[in-house]
């Protein structure tokens, strides 16, 4: 906050400096030997430090922030500091117009989540807006001094700018007293200028009611530019006040809140808003069962029947793996991946919502949604800007350490492909464009779903071929589970019977004729706010793996890699590996546990191999083919293309207008493959451009 020279001292400056010395002798050494007398030197205050000394002092903070931060640094520069220039052998005097204090960490009842205030209470008061930051404008310089010159006399006349966007200039000259003309000389001495920064705060996604919901912008100065970047959670301390809103560059009779940014608490902590204390006992009597895991599963959508399976998934994707950082450099994530492909009508979007309800922090969106920021994040110009480039945050940004559900996850913009294979990998996003270089927060779990690429999951054809998704994107995902809408008369007869017990609930809600006894079917085991007082609770713990749990997950990767022929296809890879270890570390999140047993161990291994049978095994063969996963393709479709590429290029030599169809499909039916095995063959070949068709029906090798 910028200190006015003609305010007076209220305070005893001896005092203040004892204040200093009391609770920030180590801190005053270092700002000491950063000092540098020709910038803005910034002390950061605790109020709650100050409050401790002086609670009346730092009440009257709150009250008239501008005398309160000219005491404290009239104090500061009371202390007696001085010292030797060792290059110059100048002595060094601090100077109190290079000083300024930044007061920080509000008390509770200063700090409001944004909207949660009273517009006429707000107005004009110091406070903290907490939220996640949305959007960012690029830096820009904002004169604060301006230096003008009389043309006349060649005099200067320095003029302090007011908080609108106008340049104000002089009435008149103070030496000739004539009133102008005047030119401004923007790089004199005395125009002083700093960084300016508008950024955008916004409730986080599981505060907010709808997509609309309000927001508030801030306006920051000096090194305060660029501290904070979209999709970081914060409280911006400032003076809170209304200022004009404009059509265009027409004012209107509206007035919309803005917060003059003083200082920032940056919100670090993981749920930190999430009340654990009050549950404790709950989750501490969850845990302790012999299988708390089914007890969660019972928790997730149970309105919907079956899919324990990925209800078990879902749930290890909640709590989470350890995110590690080894000694040399390496990076691990602890963020799990999960994709649910099938046929529409399964129930596939229900879970999502019903994960998103649960997770502490979560965003539902659609793979095919219309915002600017898409699900990554992006540059564009908006009246935010004033017509300037913004760096806008998209959902995987907005759900940074929490959870992503997105819908139709298969209808991504192709713009946001990259952005999502780089945000699943290496838990961040890069923006470049109009000159805009940023790298935005994305520690986010993906939960999706998508639709098979023909309506209809066949079961019959790898997953990765029946949907519109890039390999090294489907790679990504640590389990990937299929569903399909079989007829199945048993089956088919316990979820319509759970389905009508579930409506008759809802009726007898709606008729006030509801009871204990007809909630069964459709209550969870753990209510909403345990679980996710639960999940957070349990991230706190970083597990630990035993010899015993690394000895059955080094178990389970051999024999996989031996399950096959030497000739067969590799059924796994160390990355597979890597995803059991954090299904492993989930598994003993979900019980409380630091220690990661032999028994967590096994249970990833199980979801593991459930997950393999739906989608690692090459339906021609029956053999698990990581290639299926990690490249789109089986090892026997890549020999299968090869060798029909080979007929085609033996046949093209005899024919002169190409390989005729019907001879390659004839060729490939000879070597035992079904008719319709060769003609996808021929079309990936076509798609990919390894050949081409000079004549209808006809084909060449484009190499």
């Amino acid at each position: 906050m910028s200190v006015e020279s003609n305010r007076g001292v209220v305070d005893d400056p001896e005092r203040l400096s004892s204040f200093y010395r009391t609770y920030y002798e180590s801190e005053l050494g270092k700002f000491l030997e950063a000092y540098d007398p020709d910038t803005r030197n910034v002390f950061e205050v605790s109020y709650s430090k100050l409050f401790r000394w002086d609670s009346d002092l730092a009440e009257d903070y709150l009250v008239a922030p501008d005398r309160v931060c000219y005491d404290l640094v009239t104090g500061l520069a009371s202390i007696d500091w001085s010292w030797t220039d060792h290059e110059t052998g100048d002595t060094i005097e601090l100077q109190r117009n290079a000083l300024d204090v930044r007061v920080t960490d509000l008390p509770d009842h200063a700090v409001y989540d944004v909207g949660d205030y009273q517009l006429d209470a707000i107005d004009g008061s110091l406070a903290g807006i907490r939220g996640q930051v949305a959007k960012r404008t690029q830096k820009k310089q904002i004169i604060e001094t301006a230096a003008f010159e009389c043309v006349r006399c060649g005099n200067y006349t320095i003029v302090p700018q007011s908080s609108d966007d106008s340049l104000d200039e002089p009435r008149e000259c103070q030496n000739c007293e004539r009133q102008g003309p005047f030119k401004f000389k923007k790089n004199a001495d005395q125009t002083e200028k700093h960084s300016h920064q508008r950024v955008r705060l916004q409730l986080p996604p599981e505060k907010a009611a709808t997509a609309t919901d309000e927001t508030i912008d801030a306006v920051l100065h000096g090194d305060l530019v660029d501290e904070v970047t979209p999709g970081d959670r914060a409280v911006i301390n400032g003076r809170v006040e209304s200022e004009l809103q404009y059509n265009g560059q027409q004012p209107t009779r509206l007035l919309d809140l803005e917060v003059k940014g003083e200082s920032i608490d940056m919100l670090e902590a993981d749920f930190d808003d999430i009340e654990i204390e009050e549950h404790l006992d709950r989750i501490k009597e969850i845990a302790s069962k012999p299988n708390p895991i089914e007890t969660i599963v019972d928790s997730i959508a149970p309105s919907i029947r079956g899919y324990d399976a990925i209800k078990e998934a879902i749930a290890y994707q909640m709590f989470g793996g350890v995110e590690k950082q080894l000694p040399d450099g390496a990076h691990k994530r602890g963020t799990m991946h999960i994709l649910i492909v099938g046929d529409p009508g399964c129930g596939k979007s229900a879970l999502l919502r019903y994960a998103k309800r649960l997770s502490p922090r979560a965003v539902y969106t659609s793979g095919k949604q219309s915002t600017a920021a898409g699900l990554t994040g992006a540059a564009v110009q908006d009246d935010f800007g004033d017509g300037g480039w913004t760096i806008d945050a998209g959902a995987l940004v907005e759900a940074h350490k929490g959870l992503a559900a997105i819908d139709e996850f298969d209808k991504m913009d192709d713009e946001d492909q990259s952005g999502v294979m780089q945000a699943m990998s290496e838990q961040e996003i890069s923006i470049s464009k109009a000159g805009i270089n940023a790298t935005l927060p994305a520690k986010t779990t993906v939960l999706a779903a998508a639709n098979p690429r023909d309506g209809r999951f066949d079961q019959y054809d790898p997953v990765a071929e029946q949907i519109e998704l890039d390999p090294a994107i489907f790679s990504r995902f640590d389990l990937v589970f299929t569903v399909s809408d079989s007829p199945d008369a048993e089956q088919d007869r316990e979820i319509a019977s759970h389905m009508t017990k579930v409506a008759q609930v809802g009726q007898k809600i709606a008729n006030d004729e509801y009871s204990v006894d007809d909630a069964e079917s459709a209550t969870p085991a753990i209510e909403p706010e345990v679980m996710q007082a639960y999940i957070a609770h349990a991230r706190q713990l970083n597990p630990v793996l035993t010899k015993e749990a690394i000895q059955r997950i080094t178990d389970e990767y051999v024999d996989l890699r031996t399950a096959n022929d030497d000739d067969g296809p590799i059924p796994t890879t160390a990355r597979m590996t890597e995803a059991l270890i954090r299904l492993a570390e989930a598994s003993a999140r979900v019980r409380l546990s630091e220690q990661i047993s032999e028994e967590d161990a096994t249970r990833a291994i199980a979801i593991h191999r459930r997950c393999l049978e739906d989608v690692g095994i090459d339906p021609e063969t029956g053999e698990f083919d990581a290639d299926i996963k990690e490249t789109g393709r089986s090892k026997s479709q890549r020999d299968r293309i090869d060798l029909i590429k080979d007929i085609i290029g033996d046949l093209e030599e005899e024919e002169r207008m190409g390989a005729p169809h019907e001879a390659v499909v004839e060729l490939g039916e000879d070597e035992g493959y079904d008719r319709s095995d060769v003609e996808k063959s021929i079309t990936n070949l076509k798609e990919k451009g390894a050949i081409y068709e000079p004549k209808s029906e006809h084909y060449r090798t484009s190499e």
